[in-house]
């Protein structure tokens, strides 16, 4: 049985969310994101979106280290997932 892009998108936003739950902190730092996202993003990715003022929403800084909301880092996932 081939699955539709339908159930492509449920299974792909299912594991998102599953890696957040499992997530220990409620951030997660820039440097991380290769780490949440099982490389599919880079760190300098996102800093270049960042620049762009087109990252993640809510996003702020402790010391010199950018963080994500893990909450917004989904939503961020999910609204630039393709299948």
């Amino acid at each position: 049985m081939k699955n539709t892009a339908q159930q492509k998108r449920e299974a792909a936003i299912g594991v998102i969310k599953e890696s957040a739950r499992r997530w220990s902190a409620g951030y997660i730092v820039r440097d991380q994101i290769a780490e949440f996202t099982g490389g599919a993003y880079s760190s300098r990715y996102f800093a270049n979106l960042d620049s762009r003022r087109e990252g993640v929403q809510n996003s702020f800084k402790v010391g010199r280290r950018q963080c994500y909301p893990v909450e917004s880092l989904v939503r961020f996932l999910i609204s630039r997932l393709e299948v």
